[in-house]
């Protein structure tokens, strides 16, 4: 009952519609590339171009359903939880 990250590893968070652990995934990596080019306290046009990377990964990754912002079902749908539900 518990999903796996991309690695086959359980993640400890229950099957859900939305993949958690491969979203937690995806933004350690975004923060590690970000840090790696940026540092990890950017100053001046740095921090600006660090700041307006981070949005645009967000704006690509995240939707707002019923005015919330959560993972794009598109690119985070749990496989093993629409196992359950199809019938």
């Amino acid at each position: 009952m518990f999903e796996k990250n991309s690695n086959n590893e359980l993640t400890g968070n229950y099957i859900s519609e939305i993949n958690q652990g491969l979203f937690k995934e995806k933004i350690g990596e975004l923060y590690k590339r970000l840090n790696d080019k940026y540092g990890k306290n950017p100053i001046g046009k740095a921090a600006e171009d660090y700041k307006n990377e981070r949005q645009v990964w967000f704006d690509y990754n995240m939707e707002t359903i019923d005015g919330k912002k959560r993972p794009k079902l598109s690119i985070y749908e749990n496989k093993d939880f629409k196992k359950f539900t199809d019938p």
